[in-house]
């Protein structure tokens, strides 16, 4: 998780989740209410995406109309581009930063003391 993002691939149905997943996001809440990390917000870079590919779709078609393609259902319909799936990512926080710190020495630390001769 340091210097990036943690990402976890939530099902969207609760029915299927894994006991991984599901000891994922517990751990995860567990962070974010300690403040130790921040859930990103996604969903409005998703949609804005989304709406510029519904309007280049519309656009074409209204090029198409001026240059006088024929007028079909097909012309007229439109097209829905596909929404992104969201997937729930994390960032640690200054604090969390430091936490990992912690464990980054200690198994630093332990690395050390496992290679010493005996």
């Amino acid at each position: 998780m340091a210097c990036g993002t943690a990402k976890l691939d939530f099902p969207s149905d609760n029915h299927h989740q894994t006991p991984a997943t599901t000891s994922a996001a517990r751990v995860m809440e567990t962070l974010v209410r300690h403040g130790l990390a921040v859930e990103n917000n996604e969903v409005a870079e998703a949609l804005e995406k989304a709406l510029r590919g519904f309007q280049r779709n519309g656009e074409q078609r209204a090029r198409q109309i001026r240059a006088g393609s024929r007028i079909t259902a097909g012309v007229l319909q439109p097209h829905i581009p596909q929404v992104p799936r969201i997937v729930p990512t994390w960032s640690p926080t200054e604090l969390g930063e430091r936490v990992l710190g912690f464990y980054r020495l200690a198994a630093d630390s332990a690395e050390d003391e496992r290679r010493l001769p005996t």
